[in-house]
Formats: C-alpha cells, sequence, structure tokens
C-alpha cells in the first residue's frame, strides 16, 4: 500500500514493528525526504535499503537493533541534515562515518556508546547547530572537543558521569550556547560557577549533580535565564 502513495515526501512509521522486509517496501519510496522509523525491528540489512533513499534530509532510526555496519550504509545520505540514531549502543567507529555527513545540523546520538574518541569525530561536524551526546561515557577529553564546535547552539550532554567540574569548565567555553542540558554530571561547585559565565544562555538543566549553597547562588544570579531546572541536588553548607 504504501508504495502506492507516490505523493509522500514524509513518512512517520515509528513503533510498528516494521522488520527489514517492511523497509525494502519503503525504500522503492524514491521521493521521500523525511523519514522516521524510530523503535522498530531494523537492523543492518534495512539499513542498507534506507541507503538507498538519496533524497532523504531528516532521517530517525532510534532505538533499533543497528550497530556500526549499518551505520555506515545510512551514512552514503549525504543529504542528510536532521539524523537522530539514539539507543542503538554504537561506537565511535560510527561516530567516524557520522563525521563525514557534512550537511547535518541536527544530530541525536545519545545512549550510545562513542566515547571521547567518538566525541572528537563528532567535533569535525561544523555545521552542527543541535547536538544530543548524552550517556556516551564522555569526559574532559570529549568535552573540550565538543567545545569546538562554534555554530552550536543547543547542547544535551547528560549523564556523561565523568563530565565533572572540569568537563563543565569546557563546556562553559562555548559562548555562543542558548541552550545547555548537562545532567546528572557530577559537576560541583567549580563547574556551576564556571556555566554562571555563560551569558547567552536562556535555558539550562544543571539538575542532579552535586551543587552546593555556593554554586546554586551563582547559577540563581543568571538573569539571562528563561528556564532553570536545578533539582535533586546537595543544597546545603
Amino acid at each position: 500500500m504504501l508504495g502506492r502513495m507516490t505523493q509522500l515526501t514524509t513518512l512517520e512509521i515509528g513503533n510498528n514493528l516494521i522488520d527489514d522486509n517492511m523497509v525494502k517496501l519503503i525504500s522503492e519510496m524514491k521521493q521521500l525526504t523525511c523519514l522516521d522509523l524510530e523503535i522498530n525491528q531494523i537492523f543492518n540489512e534495512g539499513a542498507k535499503s534506507i541507503s538507498e533513499l538519496r533524497n532523504l534530509t531528516y532521517l530517525n532510526i532510534g532505538n533499533n537493533p543497528i550497530n556500526d555496519e549499518g551505520i555506515e550504509s545510512i551514512c552514503q545520505l549525504d543529504n542528510l541534515t536532521d539524523l537522530t540514531v539514539s539507543s542503538l549502543r554504537i561506537t565511535s567507529k560510527s561516530a567516524k562515518f557520522i563525521s563525514k555527513l557534512n550537511n547535518l545540523t541536527f544530530l541525536n546520538i545519545a545512549y550510545n556508546n562513542i566515547g571521547d574518541e567518538g566525541a572528537k569525530f563528532i567535533s569535525e561536524i561544523k555545521s552542527l547547530k543541535i547536538l544530543d551526546i548524552s550517556l556516551n561515557g564522555i569526559s574532559p577529553i570529549g568535552a573540550k572537543s565538543i567545545s569546538e564546535l562554534d555554530q552550536l547552539t543547543v547542547l544535551y550532554i547528560s549523564q556523561n558521569f565523568g563530565i565533572g567540574d572540569e568537563g563543565a569548565r569546557m563546556i562553559s567555553e562555548m559562548k555562543q550556547l542558548n541552550e545547555l542540558y548537562i545532567q546528572d554530571c557530577f559537576i560541583g561547585n567549580a563547574g556551576a560557577i564556571s556555566i554562571s559565565r555563560m551569558d547567552k544562555l536562556t535555558h539550562l538543566d544543571i539538575s542532579e549533580n552535586e551543587i552546593q549553597i555556593e554554586g546554586e547562588t551563582v547559577i540563581r544570579d543568571m538573569k539571562h535565564l528563561s528556564y532553570l531546572s536545578i533539582e535533586y541536588q546537595c543544597l546545603y553548607g
């Protein structure tokens, strides 16, 4: 049925038990520019089929059993500007493939295992404006790499437990950021003080860290914020 809908340019078919055979049929819809296949049963063979959709600019394949081999196929889609590959358990090898997508402005690679090496590859995508790299085993070394993305305005880097105060200091060098989501990264007062100097931030989520009264005070003095979450801290003297 879908193959007959030649007028479609956008298809959202997430959470539908789509498998590789179904994806093969979808890959015949060469006119598609936007495709959402999140939370299905697509493996590397299905990823190869998706790579035939050369007009895609938007692709969400998060939460599928695809690994680095499948991402290599996906990265043949060099017109992509918006890519979600979250919760695939991919490694720095995939980050290297993705780094060749020079038109990307949005990348969600959260809940994977790319580490600091992968963060270095991602930092090569200078066109990025929005990045979600949460829960990827990133330390201050990876944070320094990410801080080199000077076009980035929105960054999600939560649940990278090795970030700490030093990583927060690296991220605070990104003076152009408007939104920062850095929950659960073992940030204390020193990291909070660094972040408080980011004078273009309008949205900040720094919840579930280890900030005490001193850090909370400087964050509270960020008068340019329109949104702040600072829940679940150690707010005592």
